[in-house]
C-alpha cells in the first residue's frame, strides 16, 4: 500500500479525514524532521535518500520519529491500513498467549499504544511512577486481561496494566526478558528495604503480591 508513491506520508488524503487539524500537524512534523536532517552538517540516511533517490522511505523516517509521533501516525491512518498493522501485532499477542485465535482491533491497539506513550514520557523525564495513572483505561481484552484481573470493570490505568499489554508489542522471549528483569529488580529492592514491605511499592504501581510470588517465567 502506497509503496510506489513518493512521500505518501506527506499527503493528507492518505490519512483518515476524521481529524484534519491533527493530520496537518502530523504532516508538518514529519516534513520538519526531513528539513532538519537536510540542514545537518553531517551525513545521514535522510540526506542520502533525498540526494540519491529523491525520496525518503517511511522506514528510514521512522528512525528519526519519536514514539509519540509514531503512535499519532497510526492513529490517523485509514482503517484498512490500521487493520493490517493490528493484524501484524496480533501475532505477538498470540505467541505470548500460546494461541492463534486472538485478533487485535485498531481501537484496542491504539488504546495500548497511547498508554505506553504516557508511561514512557513519565520515565523519560525522570518523573515518579509510584501511584502513576494513565488518563484512560486500556481496553479490556478477555483473552489477555482475565489472566491477571478478576474483575473486567476494575481500573486499568496503572503501570502494571501497561506491563500486561506489552504482550501485544513484544515477542514471547522479549516479554519474558522484560518480566524477569522487572522481577529481579523488585527482588533486589526487597533485599534493601528496611522500613516498609516491598508490597507497598508493588501496590503503588499496580503489581500484585501474587505476581511477585509466582517468580520468573521461562525465556
Amino acid at each position: 500500500m502506497y509503496k510506489d508513491i513518493g512521500y505518501a506520508y506527506l499527503v493528507s488524503t492518505n490519512y483518515s479525514s476524521k481529524n484534519l487539524l491533527e493530520v496537518t500537524s502530523l504532516i508538518s512534523n514529519l516534513s520538519n524532521i526531513i528539513k532538519w536532517q537536510l540542514k545537518d552538517k553531517n551525513n545521514n540516511p535522510i540526506k542520502h535518500y533525498v540526494h540519491n533517490h529523491n525520496v525518503v522511505p517511511f522506514w528510514i523516517l521512522t528512525n528519526y520519529m519519536n514514539f509519540g509521533q509514531i503512535v499519532k501516525f497510526y492513529k490517523h491512518l485509514k482503517t484498512p491500513l490500521q487493520n493490517k498493522i493490528a493484524k501484524d501485532f496480533s501475532k505477538f499477542l498470540n505467541e505470548n498467549l500460546n494461541t492463534t485465535k486472538t485478533k487485535l482491533t485498531p481501537t484496542q491497539l491504539l488504546s495500548y499504544l497511547e498508554n505506553v506513550v504516557e508511561l514512557r514520557n513519565i520515565v523519560a523525564h525522570n518523573n515518579r511512577i509510584l501511584g502513576f495513572k494513565c488518563r484512560n483505561n486500556t481496553i479490556y481484552l478477555k483473552e489477555l486481561h482475565s489472566m491477571y484481573i478478576s474483575n473486567p470493570n476494575s481500573q486499568r490505568q496503572d503501570v502494571f496494566n501497561v506491563f500486561i499489554i506489552m504482550q501485544c508489542l513484544l515477542s514471547k522471549n522479549q516479554f519474558a526478558q522484560l518480566h524477569n528483569t522487572i522481577h529481579k529488580r523488585i527482588k533486589n529492592l526487597n533485599h534493601h528495604l528496611k522500613t516498609i514491605p516491598v508490597s507497598i511499592i508493588l501496590n503503588s504501581i499496580g503489581f500484585t503480591q501474587d505476581w511477585y510470588n509466582n517468580g520468573k517465567i521461562k525465556q
